[in-house]
């Protein structure tokens, strides 16, 4: 078994620990896709001489670079100790990456809900003032919980 065999298989059983035991499926590039209310997410194993694991999110998409833009990068990158926010290509990009060692269940969960928690809070503002969307809408409450 090679080393990226060996990675994906720790991170899978560690996903099922993270998500109890629910089915963990990859999409056509590999990585692990979830949703953080509006913010698409994934999490991808780096193969190379030394593995990694990266978590990711698209917080926002179809934004033009502006001075302004980039401000508000920056602000939200001095606000947060362990994701990295950047504008690729139009889109606002949350991630935080590990070796692959460390991709214990309370960190890949930790990086998850950090990674989705900022791309969720930074994404519909950032669209809103500068004319871009986020990869879903916001996820509304369920009767149940709005009658609670």
């Amino acid at each position: 078994m090679n080393q990226e065999t060996l990675v994906r298989a720790h991170v899978e059983n560690t996903l099922m620990t993270v998500m109890d035991n629910k089915c963990v499926c990859t999409d056509q590039d590999g990585d692990y896709p979830f949703r953080w209310n509006t913010a698409a997410c994934w999490i991808h194993v780096e193969s190379s001489d030394a593995p990694a694991i990266r978590v990711f999110a698209h917080a926002a998409f179809g934004l033009k670079r502006s001075a302004k833009l980039l401000q508000e990068i920056n602000d939200i990158n001095t606000g947060h100790r362990f994701v990295k926010t950047s504008l690729v290509a139009g889109t606002v990009v949350v991630e935080y990456a590990m070796p692959w060692e460390a991709a214990e269940p309370s960190v890949i969960s930790s990086a998850c809900k950090a990674v989705g928690s900022v791309a969720a809070d930074a994404g519909p503002l950032l669209a809103g003032v500068f004319g871009g969307q986020t990869p879903f809408e916001p996820e509304t409450e369920s009767q149940d919980e709005q009658s609670a």
